[in-house]
């Protein structure tokens, strides 16, 4: 696997699993929250009597951290890949 094409997997895998993680729950008197590991984006649409507590919108902070984390996540598989390889190489005994 490419580095290119780990990283397009990667990706699209993260952002399944943003998405699984996310509720969706604004519409029926809830909230909605959006972000994995940490909810970058939060809106809240019911009624509530202390609207100065609500922390509505997107948060640059956790969207920061959880691509911190995500970098940081592929970046381990991408040595382990690459550590895994080069074991395979050097373990195989030509017959």
């Amino acid at each position: 696997m490419t580095k290119k094409t780990a990283l397009l997997a990667f990706i699209i895998v993260w952002i399944i699993i943003t998405i699984i993680y996310s509720k969706y729950d604004a519409p029926a008197d809830g909230f909605t929250l959006i972000g994995f590991p940490f909810h970058f984006y939060s809106y809240f649409s019911g009624k509530t009597t202390d609207i100065s507590k609500m922390d509505n919108g997107f948060h640059w902070d956790y969207f920061v951290f959880d691509m911190i984390i995500a970098t940081a996540f592929f970046t381990l598989i991408f040595l382990f890949q690459i550590f895994l390889s080069n074991f395979k190489k050097k373990n195989i005994k030509p017959s």
